[in-house]
């Protein structure tokens, strides 16, 4: 009884302090945690973030790994360790890790959206699509993940295809300017330059500096 006190304790010092940006003192305390009882799996991420902030990011993926082995279904410490391994361009873990993760859980939106941008950051289209399907499999709806196919769609040139898919969502986006600027790319390369002109005038409505956009207007009309 005392111990688990003790260990209650420390972790509402260290949680505390970290809530409180004094990440060395949280460090302190959790550190005497993990000591006192490795266990206690709630000190691990709290312990990986301080660390992180203190730029020991190697002490925090040692940590995440341990928290894993401690709690395999902590769906969050997988998540934390892909973005630290990708943040250590450390990708083929960081990819692991979130593969891990969206097995145990399909519906965790970070980790299918922290890997899809990856996919897309580095033009792995072909992936991209599979990850795409394979959670729209299991059952997972979400309007990104339509955008995310329509990219990795145009991109293998499957046109039409992406187009079904860009206008299944534009309604959702109409005020999202990165949305709004890759569509209207997408309709003058497909040949739809009216309907382009009309996004790229949405954009300048959206975002009059863009000039860019404002340029490329100018000659279309």
């Amino acid at each position: 009884m005392n111990k688990q006190m003790d260990a209650n304790a420390l972790f509402g010092y260290g949680f505390t302090a970290y809530q409180m940006g004094d990440m060395i003192l949280a460090i302190e305390q959790l550190e005497a945690l993990l000591a006192l009882d490795p266990d206690y799996s709630s000190l691990y991420p709290y312990l990986a973030k301080a660390y992180e902030a203190e730029g020991r990011f190697d002490d925090a993926l040692e940590i995440l790994e341990k928290g894993i082995k401690v709690d395999e279904y902590n769906e969050q410490l997988y998540v934390l360790a892909g973005k630290l391994s990708f943040k250590r361009q450390r990708p083929n873990e960081g990819e692991r890790f979130l593969r891990q993760v969206i097995a145990l859980n399909p519906s965790n939106v970070e980790a299918v959206q922290t890997l899809a941008a990856y996919f897309k950051h580095v033009e792995m289209y072909d992936e991209l699509l599979e990850l795409m399907s394979h959670v729209k499999e299991m059952g997972e709806e979400d309007p990104i993940y339509t955008w995310y196919e329509a990219t990795a769609l145009r991109e293998n040139d499957d046109f039409d295809k992406a187009l079904k898919c860009y206008r299944e969502i534009e309604v959702g986006y109409e005020h999202d300017v990165d949305f709004l600027e890759e569509y209207g790319y997408f309709l003058l390369e497909f040949g739809k330059r009216e309907e382009a002109k009309l996004k790229f005038q949405q954009v300048l409505l959206l975002q009059p500096e863009n000039t860019g956009v404002s340029e490329l207007l100018q000659n279309l009309d």
